[in-house]
């Protein structure tokens, strides 16, 4: 088996970096050039099947601390060595659309993907998956809506403070509506949610602080400054209640208000500037604590930038409340910014670099190891790539991505990881 995997790494390799040194012209790139994107439809379903096989070496598969001291670990060995990791990743999946009508359409989708390790193959190799179901709703007078259902269970790491791959699913659903008449410039919107986690840790602890169901509720109205521009006001409701019983829970209900503006903001800039104001009642204060509410600025700010026909800017910017498993913190208001700049170059070749960073205060001040503090968390990020489109359905790419956590509060929360990818996809 160990053999067959280096000779399946050997061939891949060589392909990849055949697939970029080579023009789509030479050699055996001419048998691939005649092969067209084939057009599959099952009756008025379009299906859009794909694979994609990447090899990556993670020097950090868990996130662990690394201490100062040679040869040891943060937080009196605690934290277990420092592993690093082949990951041989098979990523299988389907997208598919139906258009019943001009006014209903239906799209789904199945993501697969089988990851496995070349360290403690046993204990790593994992199965993530992931399926989704749509509807919209295009009507008369500008009357327009969506259903929603997105299932994910997988062990990646999670929009939260821990590190470990635990495995846990989540479960979304949505709903909308709008009314916004042809010709007019005012339109209004509803919009509900709800999102369940569910956390499988053998840790009491782990499923107790993120085991939860999220539900919300949104109105939103605004003036079209343009055909393709909207200037808005939101407000939104939100309650999030914990599945598993604690002796003092994290029940909490918010109120969320919001300014925006969203579409083609200008010929080259689209998306959408959001900022607001988020304020939070829980059931019950934090231990050591009497206060119950918290008041917080909140941004939510998506944007792509075309300056060029061959360059593209991405920019996000954010600041939000997120769920907390450390110590008596209820939360933590996480402040980031990430920019990714993609480039096309000749010989079908794009180059790409992205960089972010984000920092994490938490809400209360903590006694660890003789030290009385508020933890704060700064998490970085910068990466490149290249990929190369041999054909419209066949791409390869190889890339580079470094993170790292840096804590004000103690070094057990730090870590380091270099990660190194190639891949060849398959797309139709």
């Amino acid at each position: 088996m160990q053999y067959a995997l280096k000779r399946l790494k050997m061939f891949f390799v060589a392909v990849l970096v055949a697939g970029i040194a080579m023009p789509a012209n030479a050699g055996v790139w001419d048998a691939l050039s005649d092969f067209q994107k084939p057009n599959m439809k099952l009756g008025q379903m379009g299906l859009h099947p794909y694979y994609r096989l990447s090899e990556m070496y993670d020097s950090n598969i868990f996130l662990q601390p690394r201490s100062k001291v040679a040869g040891q670990n943060a937080n009196g060995n605690a934290a277990g060595p420092v592993l690093g990791s082949w990951i041989t990743a098979n990523n299988l999946g389907v997208k598919a659309d139906l258009p019943i009508s001009d006014m209903h359409k239906i799209d789904m989708g199945y993501d697969f993907v089988w990851k496995a390790y070349s360290k403690d193959p046993h204990t790593n190799n994992t199965v993530n998956q992931m399926a989704d179901l749509g509807y919209a709703y295009s009507g008369p007078m500008g009357l327009s809506g969506k259903l929603k259902e997105n299932y994910l269970n997988t062990v990646d790491q999670a929009t939260n403070e821990l590190t470990g791959r635990l495995r846990r699913w989540q479960n979304t659903l949505g709903a909308s509506m709008e009314y916004g008449p042809e010709g007019g410039n005012l339109f209004a919107g509803v919009d509900l949610g709800q999102v369940n986690h569910k956390y499988v840790a053998n840790d009491p602890a782990v499923r107790g602080a993120l085991n939860r169901y999220e539900q919300s509720f949104g109105l939103k109205t605004g003036y079209r400054l343009q055909p393709k521009t909207r200037a808005y006001l939101s407000y939104g409701r939100q309650i999030i209640h914990y599945s598993v019983p604690q002796a003092s829970p994290k029940h909490n209900k918010s109120h969320l208000f919001g300014v925006g503006l969203e579409g083609e903001i200008t010929p080259q800039l689209m998306g959408q500037i959001e900022t607001g104001m988020q304020y939070r009642k829980y059931d019950n204060p934090p231990t050591g604590a009497s206060r119950t509410t918290t008041r917080n600025w909140t941004v939510g700010t998506r944007l792509k930038y075309k300056p060029t026909d061959m360059t593209r800017v991405d920019v996000a910017l954010t600041r939000s409340l997120q769920e907390s498993t450390f110590a008596n913190s209820q939360y933590y208001v996480a402040t980031g910014a990430n920019v990714g700049v993609s480039h096309q170059l000749p010989y079908k070749l794009t180059a790409g670099v992205n960089a972010g960073v984000e920092i994490d205060k938490y809400s209360e001040s903590t006694t660890l190891g003789g030290l009385t503090a508020s933890r704060r968390d700064d998490v970085y990020q910068v990466g490149t790539s290249l990929d190369y489109d041999i054909q419209e359905w066949l791409k390869t790419g190889i890339s580079y991505l470094y993170r790292a956590r840096f804590s004000r509060f103690t070094e057990q929360f730090n870590y380091k990881d270099h990660q190194t990818a190639a891949s060849v996809s398959l797309l139709f």
